[in-house]
């Protein structure tokens, strides 16, 4: 007898020390869960700020950069995403681009300047680009002051940062060459009021017959049957692009332009040409490449909203980047 209330006594005894130790593990996964969900918070508080503030870098961490347009040198504050810039500022004074970063290795980039998504020429002290290359350390900043060489009416600054200007898309590597990340844009309006003249490419497409099939927003495919990502072809060949408004009640906007080694080139004959897709919309174009003597890179850019004050996407990237490696 004396023995089973021993045993029923040490039963109960490991019982209560397993739900003890259940309590604990529990207890700690819950701050645990909590520490994580607040580095989370805190992590969507910096990139909020990014485009907003210059920030320290500190001791890397990990990947971090900043960038951004600011009115004069060694200031933490930069003008907000669709803020507003003066002629003067723009044409005379000047304004200063920023770029720093604290990432696991160093990188070259390439600042390309757009007004109304049309590629001009800028000066830095007192020699003027078409685009601006630098090349920045694993932690690295760089500032810099550009003038608009030409004065012109315009709506809109775009100051584009294109990340490894040198690298050609090896065949296949379809997520670096859709990655939204490996362009960062700037934007800014100038003068809101002025109506710039938009040349639609919505005349050259032609609808989805199947209502009920997946398209996606922006997309330059081999094929229609099946959505082929294009990552290396031939100059000459040609390509379909498409788009789609499937999750939006209204219609959308964008600016879709093109780049050849980092050069401005039209589409269909425009530089800029203007796409509005209306909710549950679908269609394509089929058009050609251009030919090259030697292996080239091709950037298509589709920017949403385009021109709108005040409706400017965050984070500050363009909706579609598709980066091509042409070959003879």
């Amino acid at each position: 007898m004396n023995r089973k209330k021993l045993f029923y006594m040490l039963l109960l005894t490991v019982y209560g020390l397993a739900i003890v130790f259940v309590l604990l593990n529990d207890d700690q996964e819950v701050v645990s869960d909590n520490k994580q969900k607040g580095s989370d918070n805190k992590q969507k508080e910096t990139d909020n700020k990014q485009s907003v503030a210059m920030l320290d870098l500190g001791q890397p961490q990990g990947n971090i950069f900043s960038y951004g347009l600011q009115a004069e040198f060694d200031t933490d504050i930069a003008f907000p995403q669709g803020g507003i810039i003066s002629r003067k500022q723009l044409f005379e004074d000047g304004i200063v681009f920023s770029y720093r970063q604290s990432i696991k290795e160093d990188r070259n980039y390439k600042m390309l300047c757009f007004l109304d998504y049309k590629m001009v020429d800028f000066t830095i002290e007192g020699k003027s680009y078409s685009s601006y290359d630098f090349f920045l350390k694993a932690k690295d900043k760089i500032e810099k002051r550009l003038i608009v060489d030409q004065p012109i009416d315009c709506r809109e600054l775009t100051v584009v940062f294109i990340r490894k200007p040198e690298m050609m898309i090896d065949k296949g590597n379809i997520e670096r060459s859709i990655r939204t990340e490996e362009v960062l844009s700037q934007r800014c309006f100038i003068d809101p009021d002025y109506q710039v003249e938009k040349t639609y490419l919505n005349s050259e497409f032609k609808e989805f017959e199947d209502k009920d099939r997946y398209i996606p927003e922006f997309y330059i495919s081999q094929t229609l049957d099946k959505f082929r990502l294009i990552t290396v072809t031939n100059g000459g060949s040609n390509y379909f692009m498409t788009f789609s408004n499937s999750e939006y009640d209204e219609p959308v906007d964008y600016a879709v332009i093109a780049l050849q080694d980092w050069q401005q080139i039209p589409i269909n004959g425009n530089m800029v040409n203007a796409v509005t897709v209306k909710p549950k919309e679908a269609f394509y174009t089929e058009l050609t490449f251009p030919n090259v003597e030697k292996d080239s890179n091709m950037k298509f850019l589709a920017v949403p909203m385009a021109y709108k004050e005040g409706n400017v996407r965050e984070p500050p990237n363009v909706l579609g980047s598709h980066r091509i490696h042409l070959i003879q």
